[in-house]
């Protein structure tokens, strides 16, 4: 059986949420890099230079014929970061747990982090991570 044939058919496997379904490409090892791209911008996040890397620049230089691998390093990824107040959340009777599961809705990509009142850090991990 071939690596792409075996992907395809563990597919139905994977976790739903999956950004991209995995990819099998042949390179040589040996191979060196020969182009150098680096991205810096006073305005923009780095966050935001990383997707345009990944989803516009990458792609597009990965589509030449000839390219066998294109990679993007020094990645910052987007997070969700809230900072909750424990007096007003239990004014209003709101629990961190029902925070974290509205977060989690909104929030299509579900690194593991934690959630933390001023005091105690709790750890919040998305679901089947543990």
């Amino acid at each position: 059986m071939d690596v792409q044939t075996g992907i395809t058919q563990a597919s139905p496997y994977l976790p739903q949420g999956m950004p991209t379904p995995p990819t099998f490409r042949k390179v040589n090892p040996a191979d060196q890099p020969i182009l150098y791209i680096a991205l810096t911008s006073p305005t923009l996040p780095l966050y935001t230079l990383d997707e345009y890397a990944e989803t516009t620049i990458a792609q597009r230089i990965s589509m030449i014929n000839g390219v066998a691998q294109v990679s993007v390093f020094g990645a910052q990824k987007y997070a969700v970061h809230a900072q909750l107040d424990p007096h007003l959340l239990a004014a209003k009777q709101i629990g961190i747990d029902e925070v974290e599961n509205a977060i989690e809705k909104w929030n299509v990509n579900l690194p593991p982090g934690r959630c933390s009142a001023r005091t105690t850090p709790t750890p919040c991990w998305p679901p089947d991570s543990s």
